[in-house]
């Protein structure tokens, strides 16, 4: 009988431990975790992956100002899951925001919130789309905006107190149960049930104290009573937020691990300009040392390069995710379409199809990268593997490429052919291509519907208003939406220069006129075909793709009048200036004037051609390129009425009355002035390592301010780093700097210090030169020529702070001088330094000089 109760004891704890590791195959999921931790699909048995977007729109902010401006949230999330279907995604995760739909006791609300979640979950299984829950966020209702008081628990116990207070913790018990019970009304299966939910994350960036114990004791709990209700889906628990506790995660009841990657940290307050590709080349996981780690599912639940617009760095994240084991990625967040005008839901992060539509191609780039492509495991660091796969991703042309039989995608201009023409299914992309050539911005796709017929889909213009990572909220715009007719030039394989185009969104279908194998489109959907009889053999409401074929959703038309420009810091002096402007709503007749002036009162104007319905440009000769200050201001001119930017003031701009005048204004430099990398304007955002450092702007004996530090001196081997992007400054001096050889450095230092000072170019290498800087104040200049290649700083420093802070710079490289666009600063471990001291490091100017 002993021996019968231990050979039940051995197979009980067999059983537990088996439990605890994998998740079985069931109806519950479209997957399962196999013993090594691999998640598979339940019917094939191959590596399931999964790319997708976070989207929060049933709770908190978007649910609240959507209300507040007057939209249905039901109609606004059925415009937002289509746009995401579109972008080929498969993955959906949300943080549900318990705050709202639980009280102090952790029982479930049935309010308009949770009816929300329900409907957004119902479309997203609609369009084939799977799910990650993660029932609990602990975060409050308000941000951006102050957070009020509700009756959930998370309204009385903080991030700090949820994990460790037992009243807390079981409310959150009583919550998993009922919210994993709960019958979504749209779907009539609970939670459990719903297979298109696949997984469960258990909560949102948990903020843990107390001992390893403890917190495995907490998230056993919490497990157990999930699966106490007859869950047999696969959980996840977050080990990155708080690796300290790495152990107490990787012994827990959890089947899977999940983590974060913001490679460009967050809240820059401005948009950052410069080359982070080097920042994502790799995802480093710290934890695979502790013993029990492997054999574990990876999810990474939310990603982001947060204050990036460049169309690059989501292909070269996904790279890095299955290069380090994930088959999950969503990226943190959708925009909702009513909002992303302001980008006010969350600002650091701006990605809509929209409004972002170059950044939002290169997630479905990316989603095709981390679903279906493999690729040389030799190609393991940036530059190099620039090309993997199907995929290019460039910096310089501000461009990611999808290239395989079936699919072409683009974010940017390309001359890159596909490599399959005849084969071709799926064209999407902004800008020209040797397939289309379209003179607007926005997306577009194009997907093969039978032999002789394609479906073109059309997304508005848009124009830039101001820094969308800057200060918003919902009543300013930074991106403004345009419905202008466009002109498109097609060259489908198989098709003649001769095709039949029928515009079928909206009531009425209708034929447009073509010229050969070009049109006029303005936005929406439209079927092209070899012939009419073939455009009537498609039915436009027919289902497609969990979709309608005519189915379409844009922004309205925003009938502001604006003109926008991007002015340049400085310009070189005698050479001829292309200027393009941007414009808004501006009629057929309707002329646009440039105004130029030299201080005091030489001026002249300049009327500027139309290039498109969005852009004009106007030739300035080099004769109006002399070295001083220029002013511009544009007129828009309608029936000898002037309307005036920036200001929008009213008036002839040089009558002799006019007081309200506003200019941009630039500085016209010869190749021999100092191009200044940095200096103490406030509007320079340099980044620091640790970057709990401040600074502050005392004035110099000299009269001019200097960037002081205070420095904590310790034995780490970076003691402080620091970096200024210079990109704008630099744009338009790129290829005028052969007078210009030196680098220089002023600033003080309150004890004798080693200092390595260097430039970063665009393929993210570093070249420098260790310098020691004298006590008290220091001037030193450097000759480029003796700059060499060093390993630099990740700055902004990536979170979770567990990665990476050095990157290997290709030491065959040369610096490219005509492509430098940070410049950086290290001190390191030295013996010299008294490190009971806090040492002062200030920095009052860098340049290039001659």
């Amino acid at each position: 009988m002993r021996k019968f109760y231990s050979f039940i004891s051995i197979i009980f704890f067999c059983v537990q431990y088996s439990y605890a590791q994998l998740t079985p195959k069931t109806s519950q999921s479209e997957v399962y975790l196999d013993k090594n931790g691999i998640l598979k699909n339940t019917v094939t048995d191959q590596p399931a992956y999964y790319l997708g977007v976070n989207y929060t729109e049933p709770f908190v902010f978007g649910y609240r100002n959507q209300k507040k401006l007057g939209y249905d949230i039901y109609k606004a999330m059925e415009q937002d899951v289509y746009h995401i279907h579109r972008l080929g995604v498969n993955a959906f995760r949300i943080h549900v925001f318990d705050i709202e739909i639980s009280d102090l006791k952790g029982n479930l609300l049935e309010n308009d919130h949770l009816n929300a979640l329900d409907y957004l979950i119902s479309l997203f299984e609609k369009r084939g789309i799977k799910i990650i829950l993660t029932p609990l966020a602990f975060w409050g209702n308000g941000y951006p905006e102050k957070d009020t008081k509700t009756a959930g628990f998370s309204s009385t116990y903080d991030k700090g107190k949820v994990t460790v207070e037992e009243p807390a913790i079981k409310a959150q018990k009583n919550y998993l149960k009922q919210l994993l019970k709960h019958k979504n009304s749209y779907t009539n299966k609970n939670y459990i049930e719903d297979a298109n939910i696949i997984a469960f994350e258990v909560n949102n960036e948990p903020n843990h104290s107390g001992t390893i114990d403890s917190v495995q004791s907490y998230i056993d709990r919490l497990i157990m009573a999930m699966k106490s209700v007859g869950c047999k889906k696969p959980i996840y628990y977050n080990i990155s937020e708080s690796p300290k506790f790495a152990k107490a995660v990787i012994n827990s009841k959890a089947n899977g691990y999940s983590m974060q990657w913001y490679p460009t940290r967050l809240l820059s307050g401005h948009t950052l300009l410069d080359n982070n590709l080097p920042n994502v080349n790799h995802y480093y996981i710290p934890f695979d040392t502790i013993p029990g780690f492997k054999g574990k599912g990876r999810i990474v639940y939310e990603f982001e390069s947060a204050d990036v617009l460049q169309p690059i760095m989501y292909p070269m994240m996904a790279k890095s995710f299955k290069d380090a084991g994930f088959q999950w990625a969503t990226q943190f967040e959708y925009d909702p379409m009513n909002l992303a005008n302001s980008n006010t839901e969350y600002g650091t992060h701006y990605m809509n199809l929209a409004y972002t539509p170059d950044k939002a191609l290169s997630l479905l780039i990316a989603g095709k990268v981390f679903r279906n492509d493999s690729w040389n495991p030799e190609d393991k660091t940036y530059p190099k593997d620039s090309i993997f796969g199907h995929t290019l991703v460039s910096y310089k042309q501000q461009l990611s490429v999808y290239n395989s039989d079936t699919d072409f995608i683009y974010t940017n201009t390309t001359e890159i052919s596909p490599i399959a023409k005849n084969k071709l299914v799926h064209i999407a992309g902004a800008g020209n291509s040797p397939i289309v050539t379209y003179n607007g911005n926005g997306a577009y796709f194009l997907d093969k519907i039978s032999d002789n017929t394609w479906r073109l889909e059309v997304m508005p213009d848009y124009i830039q208003l101001a820094d969308p990572f800057g200060k918003t909220n919902i009543h300013q715009s930074v991106r403004q939406i345009i419905w202008n007719e466009n002109q498109l030039t097609l060259n489908l394989p198989n098709f003649s220069n001769n095709y039949c185009i029928k515009k079928i969104d909206g009531e009425n279908s209708k034929l447009i006129a073509t010229n050969g194998n070009t049109t006029q489109v303005t936005p929406g959907v439209y079927l092209i075909a070899t012939s009419k009889n073939e455009l009537d053999k498609i039915s436009t409401d027919a289902s497609w793709n969990n979709q309608k074929i005519n189915e379409f959703v844009a922004p309205v038309q925003d009938t502001t009048e604006n003109i926008v420009w991007n002015t340049p810091k400085e310009l070189p002096a005698n050479k001829d200036w292309n200027f393009k402007i941007q414009v808004t709503n501006i009629q057929p007749n309707d002329s646009i004037v440039l105004w130029i002036r030299h201080f005091p009162d030489d001026y002249h104007s300049y009327v500027m051609q139309r290039l498109n319905a969005r852009e004009y440009e106007a030739k300035i000769p080099k004769e109006w390129m002399q070295s001083g200050e220029m002013s511009i201001q544009i007129s828009r001119v309608r029936n000898w009425n002037y309307l005036n930017f920036p200001g929008k003031n009213i008036g002839n701009p040089y009558d002799w009355d006019q007081i309200n005048n506003n200019y941009s204004t630039i500085k016209i430099v010869d190749k021999s002035t100092d191009l200044v990398l940095f200096n103490t304007s406030p509007n320079l955002y340099p980044r620091v390592f640790p970057d709990t450092l401040k600074f502050q702007l005392p004035i110099t004996n000299t009269g001019n301010l200097i960037q002081n530090y205070a420095i904590t001196l310790n034995a780490n081997e970076v003691i402080f780093g620091w970096e200024n992007s210079f990109v704008s400054k630099i744009a338009n001096r790129r290829f005028d700097l052969d007078e210009l050889n030196h680098l220089e450095i002023k600033g003080n230092a309150n004890q004798d210090l080693t200092a390595t000072i260097g430039l970063i170019d665009a393929n993210g290498n570093y070249f420098a030169k260790n310098i020691h800087l004298n006590k008290g104040n220091f001037a030193q200049k450097i000759a480029l020529s003796d700059l060499e290649a060093k390993d630099r700083l990740l700055l902004p420093v990536p979170y979770p702070s567990f990665q990476k802070l050095w990157y290997k710079t290709d030491h065959s490289q040369k610096m490219e001088k005509n492509w430098i666009e940070k410049v950086q600063i290290q001190i390191l471990k030295q013996d010299n330094l008294q490190l009971a001291n806090t040492c002062t490091f200030g920095i009052e100017k860098i340049a290039l000089t001659k």
